[in-house]
């Protein structure tokens, strides 16, 4: 949860580089990190010897085939928004709870990736084995909405649950989540971004913002419920899928939107 997931780091380095704010070498660093250099397969076979062999090369025949723009998306059971179908590519996509489709000009099949992750080594050297799987989806408009919407949707749902939180029997988190409903009111500057250089500024806001806050749901679940009754933690846990909801779809809108590219279904 500390940092930016590969899928979302792909769709936006790869939106900047289509918008030229960045180099395919710039988007192989970024998303690769300190993994081992990753690999590419199509889904339903093993890696193939004439395919795109790392994110570069992919990078190239996505666009040589027509590529419009990357856009990320973050599914949980009972929450597939955004995801393209078919059922298989959807299926996967919430196993791995996240995933980039690539738009294509209209007229020409889009295509999703999911990464594979193998994780070794231990706690203090992890490792990771990444292999990206394409697949090819079904071309329907990204539902999502806009990053104004998202922001807003956001606020709202952060300053409810604040108030739950505050309402219950002081559990661990309620004090975390309180702080972020006040921080959200009084709004803030991030000292950083994993976003590429060039994106809109209120990306970088919104993407700030919903990652703390995803921070704060994960330190909740960790901790939430040990001091309270049945009725007050159900409500505690349906706040807490409430906030993560919220706070997925915004960091999807923030990256999808980075690098304000045109709508593919615009031409």
């Amino acid at each position: 949860m500390s940092e930016l997931p590969r899928s979302a780091r792909l769709a936006a380095w790869g939106n900047a580089v289509l918008a030229g704010a960045a180099g395919p070498d710039d988007l192989r660093t970024a998303v690769t990190g300190d993994d081992e250099p990753h690999r590419i397969r199509r889904a339903g076979s093993a890696p193939a010897r004439n395919g795109p062999a790392h994110l570069t090369e992919l990078l190239t025949e996505l666009r040589a085939g027509g590529l419009a723009r990357f856009r990320v998306v973050l599914p949980a059971p009972g929450d597939g928004l955004g995801l393209p179908g078919p059922a298989d590519f959807n299926r996967a996509a919430l196993g791995a709870g996240e995933g980039v489709v690539a738009e294509f000009r209209p007229g020409l099949r889009s295509r999703g990736l999911l990464p594979e992750i193998t994780r070794f080594g231990s706690v203090w050297e992890p490792g990771a084995e990444v292999t990206w799987v394409v697949y090819e989806v079904d071309d329907r408009p990204d539902p999502s909405g806009s990053l104004a919407e998202a922001e807003r949707a956001l606020r709202e749902v952060t300053v409810e649950t604040g108030d739950v939180f505050a309402g219950l029997d002081r559990p661990v988190h309620a004090v975390e989540a309180a702080s972020v409903a006040a921080r959200l009111r009084a709004g803030g500057t991030p000292a950083g971004s994993p976003l590429p250089p060039g994106s809109l500024p209120r990306s970088v806001r919104v993407l700030d913002e919903a990652t703390r806050i995803r921070l704060v749901v994960a330190a909740a679940e960790r901790h939430g419920g040990q001091t309270l009754d049945g009725f007050a933690a159900a409500r505690g846990a349906d706040a807490l899928r409430r906030l993560d909801s919220a706070a997925r779809r915004a960091i999807a809108a923030a990256v999808n939107a980075a690098a304000a590219l045109p709508d593919p279904a615009g031409g």
